[in-house]
């Protein structure tokens, strides 16, 4: 389902050849089945992508996530200096 809101075949690559892959493509069939917009769900799942690429440097599964690693996440959104992350635009495509 990442294909309907990627159509980039390098970017669909790097979503779906990332460990988070198999839960990206299923957070983006969610998001298609709700109803979200393209844009709207472009913006959540690099919210998760990167959320992902947090936990696997922290080295906390996803599936092992709390509320005190989301407000771990969220601080760490402040200072955010990740190489795919920081500070940057969200890829358009």
């Amino acid at each position: 389902m990442l294909s309907k809101f990627f159509k980039c075949p390098k970017r669909l690559q790097e979503l779906r050849g990332s460990p988070a892959g198999p839960s990206l493509e299923g957070f983006a069939r969610q998001l298609c089945q709700i109803g979200y917009s393209t844009f709207t769900a472009k913006g959540h799942i690099r919210t998760a992508e990167h959320l992902a690429y947090w936990t696997d440097g922290e080295g906390l599964a996803l599936a092992a996530l709390n509320e005190s690693s989301i407000q771990s996440f969220e601080h760490h959104l402040c200072r955010c200096r990740c190489p795919q992350y920081g500070g940057r635009t969200p890829e358009v495509d």
